[in-house]
């Protein structure tokens, strides 16, 4: 018996050995307030666990494997075999020949553009498409197409563009490069390829190794009475007093290439051009320096005559990239006077000189559909310029496009990224400094993380389109089901805010709340980690004297007791104490209590208002029938307005910043958000581009399109890596 015992032991000591033997991971109260702040996102209706192509609830179906990519081994996966009418359940679909032996040939077509390709199963999994983030190329006479296949493994491949060329017009087939020059491949409209890459036709030029074209940049900059002082100019919204216009041109003069060349025009009514191109960097900011010396005519302003100018004064030269970069108000741009250009004119002539307009808005009285139209039609992007800590920002954003939004994004020396959209919000200038958190409503209702509202008054407050004031949100359930929670919010005003100013600086505004001392130390002492903020007394998970010395202090602020169940430093804990913001009966003592009391409401006012109605959101679907591509454009145009759109399920929202796409697989694209519960990095959403086959209701075959599906790959909402629904949004009132 007793060896019996020994021998058991030794087992166990073994198994201990192979499993680990670790303690358990405790639940603190962090952990549950974090839980509980964060909320849930919903899994995917449609969901592909494997990832083949197939959909769980179609995999059934077949009879194949939703767990199992490959369900028969033979390398090929089951939406790919479906896709070619091989047998996912059969190694040799024809009882002959395995799958992965046999041969095919596969065309592919896009616009202009035919690919023609020979091997085995792999040459029918090509991505053939217009290359995104590739753009002013001054020899194209086609767009550049990109081409994918994961392990480039083919018999033969032929590229072939439909163009007739004019008289005494000589076109080749070029590859681009990652680093923006391009190399000749062959002479005439079709090539045939030992490796896929990106390619476009061009007109031949002399240079037969590697070409890059050297940038032209014209920089038009407003110089109207808006931007004046008032006693210069009479009515001026004073929307430049600091001539921030004319420090942002200096700085990106300064930081140009040597072989950059610009050239300077202002506007009012009238258009004058301050220098010629040149890459005489003293001269040029001399030049800018003038600006300030000479004071407007007018009240009124011409910006597209302006750029129409500076895009008809570049020459057509094969060796010149073309950018305009427009700093202006952009009021009274189009329509004011009848002889300013159309938008449609300015686009047209900015196509035929290869020119990408860059708009950069000043001031408080920005007219952004006509900038944003402006930049976005000729590839380029609008940007608010709200004070001068973001005028280093844009520096970069321009640079990323003057360098074909190619981009390093782990910092490793290697381009491997591309940008297709950013909407220019920085998380160390623009985030207000609110971790989630709960309130008591103005019905004596507990209501959980107020990320809606958050989220909501980020985007709004970033796009200078915050309402000063909102009247109460009346009580309604929010959600469908019965036990869903009813919402109600009082009424807010900033009309006498210490944080928020109408026509005040950005960067200054946010400080003011940054810097509110009471809620600065708040959220100071709040960030410590868990052993330091309580101890568990009596099965209790209390608040340490020092936490709640300083909580006390904010008078809005009220401690109440929950039944969860954690540990904390191997004590176990059956209550936990919390805190959360009393919007019922608070009585705020100073100027800036008050203000921060109509910050809680109006946050308060926007989560409620959001639940109740939303706006104009738009979301992905693994459905059939949906078209997936139409909400990537709609996601990539809102993005590049500069708009930081609420994503948000079920019970958590957090803002979209920026949209970047693997340099290589056309497939993956990664979404940056900002998530206020986590304010010192940006978290991902993986957006993945999946062929799918899906069978239609009623359909006895499957019809095959792509489906674009979301992971969250840094845990954000759930499990990391698991795939999820996310809706796109926008603040009441801002659509």
């Amino acid at each position: 018996m007793k060896n019996l015992i020994k021998r058991t032991l030794v087992m166990l000591c073994f198994a201990l050995a192979l499993t680990g033997c670790k303690k358990k991971q405790e639940i603190t109260p962090e952990d549950i307030e974090l839980q509980e702040l964060m909320g849930t996102q919903p899994d995917a209706e449609n969901p592909d666990s494997d990832g083949d192509g197939l959909t769980d609830e179609d995999e059934k179906k077949l009879g194949t494997d939703p767990n199992k990519a490959d369900t028969d081994g033979d390398g090929i996966y089951d939406g790919l075999e479906v896709r070619l009418g091989l047998d996912p359940l059969k190694a040799k679909s024809d009882g002959k020949t395995k799958d992965g032996e046999r041969k095919f040939e596969e065309k592919y077509s896009c616009n202009d553009a035919d690919l023609s390709v020979s091997g085995d199963y792999k040459v029918s999994d090509i991505v053939f498409q217009e290359s995104e983030g590739v753009f002013n190329i001054p020899i194209a006479v086609s767009p550049v197409y990109e081409i994918y296949m994961e392990d480039q493994k083919f018999d033969s491949a032929t590229i072939k563009f439909d163009y007739k060329a004019s008289k005494n017009e000589e076109v080749g087939v070029y590859q681009y490069l990652d680093d923006g020059s391009y190399t000749l491949v062959e002479s005439g409209t079709e090539a045939e390829l030992e490796h896929f890459s990106r390619y476009f036709l061009g007109r031949l030029i002399e240079e037969k190794g590697e070409f890059k074209p050297k940038l032209d940049i014209a920089l038009v900059i407003d110089n109207s009475g808006s931007m004046y002082k008032e006693e210069l100019c009479e009515g001026s919204a004073e929307n430049d007093v600091d001539f921030k216009r004319v420090d942002m041109a200096k700085s990106l003069i300064d930081k140009a290439a040597s072989t950059t060349r610009f050239s300077l025009y202002t506007f009012t009514h009238d258009i004058t051009k301050v220098t010629d191109l040149t890459s005489d960097k003293d001269a040029l900011k001399s030049a800018a320096d003038s600006i300030k010396e000479n004071l407007p005519k007018f009240n009124g302003t011409a910006s597209n005559n302006a750029v129409y100018k500076a895009v008809s004064d570049f020459q057509s030269d094969t060796a010149k990239k073309h950018y305009v970069i427009l700093l202006s108000d952009g009021y009274d741009t189009e329509g004011l006077f009848d002889w300013n250009r159309s938008t449609d004119e300015v686009v047209s002539a900015a196509a035929k000189k290869n020119t990408v307009i860059i708009c950069i808005g000043l001031g408080n009285e920005i007219d952004v559909e006509h900038l944003t139209e402006l930049a976005t039609r000729t590839g380029g992007f609008y940007r608010y310029a709200r004070s001068a800590e973001d005028l280093e920002n844009l520096y970069e954003q321009i640079d990323t496009v003057l360098n074909n939004n190619y981009v390093d994004m782990d910092n490793d020396g290697k381009l491997d990224s591309i940008l297709l959209a950013d909407s220019g919000f920085n998380i160390e200038t623009d985030t207000l400094p609110f971790n989630n958190f709960r309130v008591k409503d103005s019905k004596g209702v507990y209501i959980s993380g107020q990320c809606y509202g958050i989220a909501s008054l980020t985007q709004l407050y970033y796009l200078g389109k915050l309402p000063f004031s909102y009247g109460e949100v009346a009580k309604h359930q929010y959600g469908s089901m019965p036990w869903s929670g009813k919402l109600s919010a009082k009424a807010y005003s900033f009309d006498d805010s210490s944080f928020f100013k109408k026509n005040g600086d950005y960067t200054s505004n946010s400080d003011a709340l940054n810097n509110y001392g009471d809620y600065k130390e708040l959220f100071e002492v709040l960030a410590k980690p868990a052993e330091d903020k309580w101890d568990v007394v009596d099965g209790k998970a209390v608040f340490k004297s020092d936490i709640k010395e300083v909580l006390e202090k904010c008078n809005l602020v009220e401690i109440y007791t929950i039944d969860e169940k954690g540990t904390l430093n191997g004590k176990k804990f059956k209550k936990v104490e919390f805190f959360r913001f009393n919007l019922e009966n608070a009585d705020p003592e100073t100027e800036e209590d008050k203000s921060m009391y109509d910050t809680l409401l109006a946050i308060n006012n926007f989560f409620a208002s959001q639940t109740s109605e939303g706006n104009d959101k738009f979301y992905f679907s693994t459905s059939a029938s949906a078209d997936n591509s139409k909400v990537m454009k709609k996601l990539i145009e809102n993005l590049s307005a500069g708009i930081p759109l609420i994503v948000y399920g079920e019970s958590h929202a957090i803002n979209a910043v920026s949209l970047y796409r693997d340099l290589n697989n056309p497939d993956e694209y990664k979404l940056y958000c900002y998530d206020n519960n986590h304010r010192d990095e940006l978290k991902v959403l993986t957006i993945k581009r999946i062929k799918t086959s899906f069978i239609k209701d009623g359909a006895t075959a499957f019809t095959c399109d792509y489906a674009y599906r979301i992971y969250d790959t840094d845990g954000v909402f759930t499990k990391a890596g698991k795939e999820i629904n996310v809706n796109f949004d926008f603040a009441r009132g801002l659509k």
